[in-house]
């Protein structure tokens, strides 16, 4: 005898048949709860047999309320990338259904982008169902886009400024911000480079790009010295590894030549590109030093073969006194 206030109409069964229904919104034998409303409603139906005896019976209708049913949790927008809801029904235990819902879980990648109706049904302990509806919508965020960043880099690249579309975002090299790449501040190896940006929706993206980073050829030059004398022969130099340039142009194909370079300091380089593309060079110093002005004393321009030696002077001293007639530092005619 009792009924959900928006339940179908109760068809109306006595015995014996043939009499009439009365009471609150019957029709044709029919009680309509929606109509009747809220409440207890007496139900009379009366019977008058052929020898004009009438009886009735009466019984009691309660029309129950549905159920106040209503959900948390669910945003108003999503994006799709973003974690899932956990969906709060009151009263408990009833049942979400809708796109992207898995059990009490709103996951707006799943959903997928657009508009989504999410209900919340519940059935009371008197059969009455009740739904509670709410509609969120799912975006997509920004696709973002890295630009002039090239897959390798050598050690002493100049550094790279940082760019992507749309720009506005922040970049990071191996979760550290940063503006530029600066090559020679890295490890040889891989870099990670990640350009996260949060677009007008606060829908958060983000990039990634592995960046290597080379190593400079070891690059040397031999067969030179420090220091030359400006009357000293030719001297080859040798580049490592084989193949780059010498770019100082007192070298003639590879050749130093002390009384073509004059004296002085001179700085000679040598430059070398591997397969990859990296420059390394080598430079090294030498100096080329002046004769020392030399002189000597003591020894007349003439002598007889009896006449006594001479000692001889040499300035800058300690020198080496050297012809016929010389023994040590003494000039003997005879």
């Amino acid at each position: 005898n009792r009924v959900c206030v928006n339940g179908a109409p109760v068809e109306l069964i006595a015995t014996p048949i043939g009499g009439e229904f009365t009471g609150t919104s019957i029709i044709d034998s029919q009680f309509y709860p929606l109509a009747a409303g809220i409440g207890t409603h007496e139900i009379t139906y009366t019977y008058q047999d052929l020898n004009g005896c009438s009886n009735s019976k009466s019984i009691n209708i309660e029309v129950v309320p549905l159920p106040v049913v209503s959900f948390s949790g669910l945003s108003a927008q999503y994006c799709t990338n973003g974690e899932a809801s956990l969906l709060t029904g009151v009263p408990p235990d009833g049942i979400f259904s809708g796109t992207g819902i898995t059990g009490n879980y709103f996951d707006p990648e799943i959903a997928g982008p657009g508009t989504h109706l999410i209900s919340y049904l519940y059935t009371d302990q008197n059969g009455c169902s009740n739904t509670a509806l709410q509609e969120t919508s799912v975006v997509s965020p920004t696709t973002l886009t890295i630009t002039g960043l090239q897959d390798t880099y050598c050690q002493n690249d100049v550094p790279v400024d940082l760019a992507a579309l749309p720009d506005g975002g922040t970049f990071y090299i191996d979760g550290i911000e940063a503006e530029q790449l600066i090559p020679e501040q890295h490890s040889v190896g891989t870099v990670e480079i990640t350009y996260s940006y949060l677009d007008g929706n606060s829908c958060a993206s983000s990039i990634s790009k592995v960046v290597t980073i080379l190593g400079l050829p070891d690059v040397s030059i031999d067969g030179f010295q420090e220091m030359y004398c400006l009357i000293d022969s030719n001297f080859s130099l040798t580049g490592s590894p084989e193949g780059g340039v010498f770019n100082d142009s007192i070298l003639d194909e590879n050749v130093f030549n002390p009384i073509v370079a004059d004296t002085g300091v001179h700085h000679i380089t040598y430059t070398f590109q591997d397969s990859y593309g990296c420059i390394n060079v080598d430079t090294i110093t030498t100096e080329v030093m002046p004769p020392p002005e030399v002189s000597f004393s003591g020894l007349s321009g003439q002598y007889c073969t009896n006449g006594e030696a001479s000692l001889l002077t040499g300035i800058p001293p300690d020198g080496i006194f050297s012809g016929t007639g010389i023994t040590g530092n003494y000039f003997d005619p005879e």
